[in-house]
C-alpha cells in the first residue's frame, strides 16, 4: 500500500508553499533591491501557474510562456533563475526584455503573455494598455496608480510588505481566467480606484 499523499493534495501543498515564498517582509525604510526583486519574481511565476490563458494566445502546443519586461528592468538575472526549468502546463518559459521605444510596438506588446511594465513608463502607460486593448497578455505593473488606471495586477508595498491589487474589469475584458485562489489573495480595484 503507497503510502504516499494523494496527488491533489501534493499540488495544494505545493501551491501554499510556492505562495509562502513571497510573503517576505520587505522594510519601506530598508528596502533590499535583492529581496524585492526575489519576491516580485516569484510572484510572476505564481501568476503564470493560476493564469488560463485562450487557446489562440499560443501558436502551438509546444510555445512557451513569454514574459515580457518593458522599461527598467528591476530584477537582473532573477526572474531568468526563478523560472528557469520550471513549466506551467508543460510550456517552458522565456523571459525577453523589450528593446527601448517597444511601448509603440502592438506587435511586441502582444506577443507576450505576461508583460511587467515598469514604473520608469508611467507617463506611458494609457497608451500602453490603449495598443494592448483586449490582448490575452496578462499586464502586470508596479504602484498603487496601475490596477486603477487599467492594469490588472499591480505590486504595492503595504505595511512593509509587498502585495498585488487586481482590476478585476481589466482581467475579463483580456478574456484571461484567474485561479479563485489568486483573486482572494489581492485587493481588487476598479479603473476609477474604488475597491470592490
Amino acid at each position: 500500500m503507497s503510502i504516499r499523499p494523494p496527488i491533489r493534495r501534493l499540488c495544494w501543498i505545493g501551491a501554499a508553499c510556492a505562495w509562502a515564498a513571497p510573503s517576505l517582509t520587505v522594510r519601506a525604510e530598508t528596502v533590499d533591491p535583492i529581496k524585492t526583486a526575489q519576491v516580485k519574481a516569484a510572484y510572476l511565476y505564481n501568476f503564470a501557474k493560476f493564469t488560463t490563458w485562450p487557446n489562440n494566445a499560443f501558436a502551438d502546443e509546444s510555445s512557451p510562456v513569454v514574459i515580457g519586461i518593458l522599461g527598467v528592468d528591476p530584477f537582473g538575472e532573477t526572474l531568468d533563475k526563478t523560472v528557469e526549468g520550471k513549466t506551467v502546463e508543460n510550456r517552458k518559459f522565456l523571459v525577453k526584455r523589450l528593446p527601448p521605444r517597444s511601448e509603440n510596438d502592438r506587435t511586441a506588446l502582444r506577443g507576450c503573455h505576461i508583460l511587467y511594465i515598469s514604473e520608469s513608463l508611467q507617463s506611458r502607460w494609457g497608451s500602453i494598455l490603449e495598443l494592448l486593448g483586449d490582448a490575452p497578455v496578462l499586464v502586470v505593473g508596479e504602484s498603487d496608480e496601475f490596477a486603477a488606471a487599467g492594469g490588472m495586477l499591480s505590486f504595492v508595498l503595504s505595511g512593509g510588505n509587498i502585495v498585488f491589487h487586481i482590476n478585476r474589469d481589466a482581467v475579463e475584458r483580456s478574456k484571461l481566467q484567474l485561479s479563485s485562489k489568486l483573486m482572494k489573495l489581492a485587493k481588487v480595484v476598479h479603473r476609477k480606484g474604488t475597491e470592490g
